[in-house]
């Protein structure tokens, strides 16, 4: 397979620049920018802008505005309350354009331990621009899609989909039941792209190329994959069926991904 999403020396390509937020988006992502200042300003190192609005790649209604917050100590409870306060709120302001609005939360103390946070610094480094504050991707040094960065974005697979489990157990709509199934179906794709980018010696956030790449691999995988990109698309609002597939496929999942990586 021939490489993709690395430079000539293997490094990880960067894609993400300001200069990709569509015209839709800009009054947005100004907007939502002045009120986490105003709101935040004091206790703030940086603000970032990652995902489909950060890459050009977003969608009228189906995409998320995802925002990354770098605090200079670590968030209270309170404080981390009062930002899902504010990020639901924003989602109903723009929810004729956006699916919702993201607000993630760290500090620069985390951003500055790369051995126990070394997904979150290459995550900063390559899929995210920042939008205000002090750069912080300027002191990292690029990244290679190796074994350590795959565990550092998707060594947690287990206990998400654990999560994930135990939240289709409870009492939620058809819509909830439904997100839920497109935001795990995301996590599998992307795991199972992790599982094989080292041997790929390759980057990539878009899931048909994930799956893709998965497959090559693992061809007698194709159906699982393929069913978990269509639900990271549409979802499902089938309950049963999703935690059928979590405890068969996602099983399995873990315990190669364990094994590899």
């Amino acid at each position: 397979m021939k490489k993709f999403g690395v430079d000539k020396n293997g490094f990880i390509i960067t894609k993400v620049s300001a200069k990709n937020i569509s015209q839709i988006y800009k009054p947005i992502v100004v907007y939502v920018l002045d009120t986490i200042v105003k709101k935040y300003a004091q206790n703030l190192e940086s603000i970032y802008l990652y995902g489909s609005v950060a890459t050009g790649k977003a969608i009228k209604g189906k995409s998320d505005l995802d925002i990354l917050l770098v605090f200079k100590i670590n968030p209270s409870v309170k404080l981390a309350k009062n930002v899902k306060t504010l990020e639901k709120k924003l989602s109903k302001k723009y929810i004729n354009i956006l699916r919702g609005v993201g607000l993630a939360v760290t500090n620069i103390q985390e951003v500055k331990s790369p051995k126990e946070k070394y997904g979150l610094i290459c995550y900063i480094k390559h899929l995210c621009v920042c939008i205000y504050g002090n750069d912080i991707t300027r002191y990292i040094p690029k990244f290679k899609p190796t074994n350590a960065v795959a565990k550092g974005f998707n060594g947690d697979i287990a206990e998400k989909l654990e999560l994930s489990r135990r939240k289709f157990l409870k009492h939620l709509t058809p819509s909830e039941i439904k997100k839920l199934s497109q935001e795990t179906s995301k996590k599998i794709i992307r795991t199972g792209f992790s599982l094989v980018m080292p041997r790929a010696r390759s980057w990539t956030t878009d899931l048909q190329i994930s799956v893709d790449t998965f497959v090559y691999y693992y061809p007698e995988k194709r159906v699982e994959m393929e069913k978990a990109l269509e639900w990271s698309k549409e979802g499902t609002v089938n309950k049963q069926v999703f935690i059928d597939f979590i405890d068969s496929f996602g099983l399995w999942l873990c315990t190669e991904f364990n094994k590899q990586i």
